[in-house]
């Protein structure tokens, strides 16, 4: 049995954090995540997956945003990966006025959310992207 088999056999599978015997933080198959954390690679591996995840996730339950251009695209997206999929479903206004493409409203709503007040620098950030069509780099 090569190494990489036998490693999986004995840890066994686990895609959820849990405590491992010796109590430490433990993922997948054994991944010490206390001890070893995480490659800047493997980081970037995953955030790239969330963005795909979040971007499915809008593609199949949005109509309008199918339409969008890429930077009011990414807020969305960004917005989904900020708060969840649950979360994101509770900005109902938010959501009415991007169906409604009305851009400024949706920033309005934004800033004026729960995430708006706790992130507010992010929100007003992404709310100026989301009004303005603007990229990155022109953001305040």
């Amino acid at each position: 049995m090569e190494l990489m088999e036998q490693l999986k056999q004995a840890e066994g599978l686990r895609l959820k954090p849990y405590r491992c015997p010796a109590g430490r933080l433990t993922i997948g198959y054994g991944r010490n995540l206390e001890g070893a954390g995480i490659t800047e690679a493997e980081a970037e591996y995953l955030l790239q997956n969330d963005i795909v995840r979040g971007h499915d996730w809008c593609w199949e339950n949005f109509e309008w945003f199918r339409t969008l251009d890429e930077r009011r695209h990414d807020v969305v997206v960004e917005m989904v990966f900020q708060v969840g999929p649950a979360g994101f479903r509770k900005f109902s206004r938010f959501i009415r006025a991007m169906a409604a493409r009305d851009y400024e409203a949706a920033a309005r709503e934004i800033m004026d959310s729960e995430m708006g007040r706790k992130y507010q620098g992010r929100a007003k950030r992404l709310a100026h992207m989301m009004a303005k069509d603007v990229p990155l780099g022109e953001v305040l």
